[in-house]
């Protein structure tokens, strides 16, 4: 991440393109994030637990699993992800589990991606992730709605042009590829049907 006397400043965003493949290869010389909302849960008011424990229902298994199958493919590709992140909501945890064993990881909890956490921090946190993976590495990280929603705000407001409705439905995913400390690209990809 840039420095300025130590600070870390803000992740520099710029414009693009928008591409007409719905399966887009990263930009060259891009690492990417694929920032994942988690998969349909548990409707709050239907649950008296813990917040942070309330899990997926069977629909959002489906979608975690089909996620997985899109973010993870066949053993020696490229495209799997070097890195997968999640908040420590189990449903973010469950809906990253599958892709993160099918690439052989372990999930990482961030507390930057926790429900309510700072949008700025969890997309200086991807950008700095993302920088030091290197040209054409991938990670995954889910969070949740205000989450993603905060990030593609501060996109936006930084200029970048987003590829797609500024939508978060549960399991889709924004890809954003960075080179160093630029995210160069943002696109929308709707979740698994």
């Amino acid at each position: 991440m840039a420095t300025q006397r130590g600070v870390p400043t803000q992740p520099v965003v710029h414009s693009f393109v928008p591409s007409a493949s719905p399966e887009a290869a990263p930009e060259w010389g891009a690492a990417r994030v694929h920032l994942v909302r988690h998969g349909d849960a548990v409707q709050r008011r239907a649950w008296d637990g813990p917040e942070l424990l309330r899990p997926l229902t069977g629909a959002g298994e489906r979608q975690a699993r089909a996620l997985a199958a899109r973010l993870c493919p066949a053993p020696g590709d490229a495209a799997r992800p070097a890195g997968v992140l999640s908040s420590p909501a189990s449903r973010c945890l469950e809906t990253v589990r599958p892709t993160a064993v099918s690439a052989g990881l372990v999930v990482e909890e961030v507390e930057d991606l926790r429900e309510g956490s700072d949008p700025m921090a969890a997309l200086a946190l991807l950008v700095e992730r993302a920088g030091a993976l290197g040209a054409g590495k991938a990670i995954v990280a889910c969070s949740h709605g205000d989450v993603v929603y905060g990030v593609l705000d501060a996109l936006a407001a930084s200029g970048t042009v987003l590829d797609g409705l500024r939508a978060v439905p549960k399991a889709s995913t924004w890809e954003l590829d960075v080179v160093g400390d630029v995210v160069r690209t943002a696109r929308f990809v709707a979740p698994p049907s």
